[in-house]
């Protein structure tokens, strides 16, 4: 090495339990790999070692700035100190890590060392393989001095720019239920909860309505803590009620109240007010709330400022571990902007959405959002989503929270103190005052394209999902089957049916599928029409000539003379509105339908 010519990088020593050791240098291995899986795994683990939840692509050590940082691949635990280590972790240099407590077969001293400490003679090799196998040796440790350390060390998740406390993430929850029916059968993670300052058990509405529909159709709901020790099951603590934010409800009768507003697709994917608490049986007094941001602090946040959320996210290949002993997982990116209502355009403190560049899973709903503080901005609740064999499995692009004021008035609403919804209301009336409306849209397009007629006639009808049947487990959750209303006058028919919440489809009902369906059917013409979940909106016409009086769904001679509407989707506490307009050269007939 020429001189003054410092080295750089560093040296990682691997020593197993029989005092075998391996070295690998950064520069010719920037990833050290364990796992059950020779043809993968530079540090080949016992098979048998399966049975104790050890995967075949278990974890990877990544040569950082400085240290050595832990990628669990979203599913192998590893334990340090008697502590589980986070996902993305930063280790100590000198450190004892384990795969199965007390298993001395998976277990290995780990040191760092940067090569610039190093004398010249050193020579550093790196093994093609490290094959370790049960019975070849005893267990051989660094030291008591060093246990003794590494026992009572305060483990940190962190990056360059994030750091959260393991207090903290003992604070994070899975939250787990069975199959409707199976009071004590199996549990499944579905989701993510969180303490919130005044004891309050924080997640997403969408979430607590699954939770909701368990405990109350003879399932069994629990939140499941982090261990607080190895080879220990986090706690249960069983979850007995639900209450949802309000403002979802008001928001939508506020939309039912004012001149419909003409949707586009995507519009109402992200719905405010996504939030909800539940209530459960006593937490734990070692679990302290997560600490909230300021509402300064939040407002002074900028694109590309650090952020992570902490949650369950269901990444494949879970161990039976990952349901008993969960380990929030932690995933980093950074603050995009603020999100309008109805995707639109423009920064405002008011804005319901936060988005960010994080990439997110099914199970990562109601996760805290923390910024370089360990401070919760946002509750996440949605991402834009990849798809994988016709299912949603995480956000290929933005992710998305709910704007922390929510959850403010949701705290507020379980102290018993009083949202202010007249404020909230004027609010709203920003979200939409740049909306176009559908009457305006249609009147401009209608008069554009063809002779102005005399009168426009027009019926809206207004549902709450809340009385649709709710079917478990099906693609299509409520579903309102047979609405028939009549065509009581001449004329070209401009159909608006417009769901104010994107729904769950059927795969196929009759001879259409879903979430919207309509079915026109008259003397002149029978045709049917559908959309997706990636529309809240059906949006089609005709020409008809009435032949029934009366408003009658049939001619005198038995024909029909109707729409018929089969709306599927959504959720408790969403609403639909069904706005149908016709412009005549007559007078309007009927009592449903008002002159232009």
């Amino acid at each position: 090495m020429p001189t003054g010519q410092a080295k750089t990088g560093a040296v990682v020593r691997i020593n197993d339990s029989h005092g075998n050791c391996s070295q690998y240098e950064e520069g010719k291995i920037q990833v050290i790999r364990f796992g059950r899986d020779s043809n993968w795994a530079d540090v080949v683990l016992p098979e048998e070692l399966s049975e104790k939840g050890v995967g075949r692509q278990h974890c990877e050590l990544e040569f950082g700035p400085g240290c050595l940082q832990l990628d669990t691949n979203g599913q192998g635990a590893v334990w340090l100190g008697g502590k589980r280590v986070y996902d993305q972790q930063n280790l100590p240099r000198n450190c004892t890590i384990s795969f199965v407590e007390g298993e001395t077969s998976a277990t290995f001293d780990i040191e760092y060392i940067p090569i610039s400490t190093l004398a010249e003679t050193v020579h550093i090799t790196a093994p093609e393989k490290s094959p370790f196998t049960t019975g070849k040796y005893a267990l051989g440790l660094a030291g008591a001095a060093l246990v003794a350390a590494l026992t009572s060390f305060v483990i940190w998740f962190q990056n360059d720019d994030i750091q959260i406390s393991e207090q903290t993430l003992q604070g994070v929850f899975s939250v787990q239920n069975t199959k409707p029916g199976e009071v004590d059968g199996e549990l499944t993670p579905i989701a993510t909860a969180w303490l919130a300052p005044g004891g309050v058990v924080v997640t997403n509405r969408h979430v607590a309505e699954s939770v909701d529909f368990s405990i109350t159709n003879g399932a069994s709901a629990y939140l499941r803590v982090p261990p607080t020790e190895a080879g220990v099951d986090g706690t249960l603590i069983r979850i007995i009620g639900v209450t949802y934010h309000p403002g979802l409800t008001r928001f939508q009768n506020y939309l039912s109240s004012i001149p419909p507003i003409k949707f586009q697709a995507q519009q109402l994917y992200l719905r405010p007010y996504d939030l909800a608490a539940l209530h459960v049986e006593r937490i734990p007094d070692h679990i302290k709330p997560l600490e909230l941001a300021q509402a300064e602090e939040i407002a002074a946040m900028h694109r590309g400022q650090p952020l992570a959320i902490a949650g369950y996210p269901n990444k494949v290949n879970r161990t039976e571990f990952d349901k008993t002993r969960p380990i929030p997982i932690i995933e980093y990116g950074a603050f995009y902007g603020r999100a309008g209502f109805a995707q639109q355009q423009g920064e405002k403190a008011t804005s319901p959405f936060m988005a960010y560049d994080i990439e997110t899973w099914g199970g990562n709903s109601g996760g805290p959002v923390f910024n370089a503080d360990g401070k919760v901005v946002a509750v996440h609740f949605s991402g834009s989503k990849e798809m994988r064999n016709g299912k949603a499995v995480s956000s290929a692009g933005k992710s998305y929270g709910q704007n922390l004021r929510f959850l403010h008035q949701m705290l507020k609403q379980e102290s018993g103190d009083k949202i202010n919804w007249q404020a909230e209301q004027e609010i709203w009336s920003g979200w939409t005052s740049d909306l176009p409306t559908i009457e305006a849209s249609k009147v401009a397009l209608i008069d554009a394209q063809s002779e102005p007629t005399a009168n426009m006639c027009k019926a809206s009808f207004t549902y709450d999902w809340d009385t649709a049947p709710f079917m478990w487990g099906q693609k299509i959750r409520r579903r309102f089957d047979a609405l028939e209303m009549p065509l009581p006058v001449s004329g070209k028919y401009y159909v608006y049916a417009q769901s104010l919440k994107r729904g769950h489809c059927p795969a196929k009902s009759g001879k259409i599928s879903g979430c919207l369906q309509a079915t026109v059917d008259t003397p002149e013409t029978s045709f049917s029409i559908s959309e997706d979940m990636r529309k809240t909106f059906l949006d089609f016409e005709f020409d008809h000539i009435s032949r029934s009086s009366n408003g009658a769904l049939t001619t005198a001679g038995g024909q029909r003379e109707m729409i018929e509407m089969v709306i599927g989707g959504g959720h408790s506490g969403d609403s639909l509105r069904i706005n149908i307009y016709v412009w005549s050269k007559g007078v309007c007939a009927g009592e449903i339908f008002a002159e232009r």
